[in-house]
């Protein structure tokens, strides 16, 4: 597929994440990296109390969290950095945040500053995952930055689980079409899992290897 905007994982949304799960999935994964779009819900720009804990889940599993913004207007970088703020407080201090529009970042789906949240959380980008709800800004972005996991979220919260999704642009609903992932959020899965085609690669290269 061009431009690597194929997901590794995808799930509902950030709710129902689980330290468990990831550690099955991928166990050399030792950051997660959440858009900061993934974590607030678009009637309510605000990180909810669910959505916290999971994230001090992660963090009391041994996993280290940073938080991206492609923000880049000077509104848009303020409430970053305020809902940073909040994660700091709740969560933990160490908690890193990259934005786009700050220190010569370049925006999604640039990899620079996937690179850099990796970094900030002292992890090579292959320990890392990125959780996000765009393909083409998300998942292009880290891939092309080299990290682990991909994560597709197809809301924000459990209450956009029968609407309307977040694909902000049609290309984004087209594309998900496409590559037979839903545009509606109450046809993700709930709990971690690989898109189909996933699945199919590594049972051709199972395949591959007991035939050789």
């Amino acid at each position: 597929m061009p431009f690597n905007i194929q997901p590794s994982h995808h799930i509902l949304c950030v709710d129902n994440f689980t330290p468990e799960a990831i550690r099955e999935e991928k166990p050399a994964i030792q950051a997660v990296m959440f858009a900061v779009s993934s974590l607030t819900n678009r009637h309510a720009p605000e990180i909810s109390e669910t959505r916290l804990d999971v994230l001090r889940g992660l963090q009391d599993s041994g996993y280290d969290i940073g938080l991206v913004s492609n923000a880049q207007s000077a509104e848009g970088i303020e409430r970053a950095h305020e809902l940073a703020a909040v994660v700091k407080k709740e969560v933990g201090w160490k908690i890193g945040l990259v934005v786009a529009g700050e220190d010569g970042n370049r925006p999604m789906p640039h990899p620079q500053m996937f690179k850099r949240a990796a970094r900030q959380a002292g992890w090579l980008a292959s320990e890392t995952a990125h959780v996000g709800d765009q393909m083409l800004k998300d998942v292009r972005g880290a891939r092309l930055a080299g990290y682990g996991m991909t994560i597709l979220v197809a809301a924000s919260s459990a209450r956009d689980e029968d609407g309307r999704v977040r694909t902000q642009l049609p290309l984004e609903a087209t594309l998900r079409i496409g590559l037979g992932l839903s545009v509606l959020g109450r046809d993700f899965p709930k709990t971690l899992q690989r898109p189909y085609w996933m699945d199919a690669q590594a049972t051709n290269r199972d395949t591959s290897i007991r035939t050789a």
